[in-house]
């Protein structure tokens, strides 16, 4: 069995994803891990699917799946969840803000099987005003409503158990699926920890993340959470 999977949704990151994606898997080679790279380029318009192509044929271990509808944020994720074959499982983020050595690090505290699940909390991020205040009321929002010690929500990468998540059964396909993740966890009684990892600008491109998009994003954890 593969010892861990890690899916990346993708949609349209051109300029970043074969970067990202070269780095995650050097860091994995070079510390002898038996992985795959479960690479969801979901709705892409822009050369993703290219790029991802050619890295796939002279790398193996990346599996790419190259699909016509944009599947949301969480949509994304379960789908690579449910082609993933490893004993771990997790997913980390296109824009290469994570690098990969902090990756792999959170991966190494999951195997350790201390905890149910073990996710990164981004530390001096290297982002807009706009986004380190849309950061703070969600994490506000999500810390009174789930009253969770997590400090970031919405911090990356994720790893588990693949058992432990079959358990877990999230369903939201949008931004609330980490929100919808954790309750679910605490529900069953899965301890969660975050690991401080580093945070760096994004290897290119800009963030998709607009006002409309903060605005709705709340507005979907608010009717989530009192649903």
């Amino acid at each position: 069995m593969v010892e861990v999977s890690l899916t990346i949704p993708i949609y349209n990151e051109e300029k970043c994803i074969g970067r990202t994606v070269v780095e995650l898997a050097d860091v994995f080679e070079k510390n002898n891990i038996d992985y795959e790279l479960v690479l969801i380029n979901h709705g892409s318009k822009d050369r993703s699917a290219e790029i991802l192509n050619k890295l796939a044929e002279k790398n193996k271990r990346m599996k790419v799946y190259n699909l016509p509808k944009n599947l949301g944020f969480g949509g994304g994720i379960m789908f690579g969840f449910s082609q993933s074959k490893g004993k771990f499982i997790g997913f980390d983020c296109a824009d290469g803000e994570i690098p990969p050595e902090e990756t792999f690090r959170v991966f190494l505290e999951a195997r350790k099987d201390r905890y149910d699940l073990v996710k990164g909390r981004r530390t001096h991020r290297q982002i807009t005003l706009f986004r380190k205040f849309t950061s703070l009321i969600y994490n506000i929002l999500t810390g009174i409503r789930l009253n969770f010690k997590i400090k970031d929500l919405n911090g990356y990468p994720i790893f588990m158990r693949k058992d432990k998540y079959e358990k877990i059964k999230p369903k939201r396909s949008d931004f609330i699926f980490n929100y919808n993740l954790y309750i679910n966890a605490k529900n069953i009684g899965y301890s969660i920890v975050e690991v401080p990892v580093k945070h760096r600008t994004r290897v290119a491109g800009i963030s998709s993340v607009t006002l409309f998009g903060a605005a709705k994003m709340w507005w979907n954890l608010l009717e989530y959470s009192f649903s």
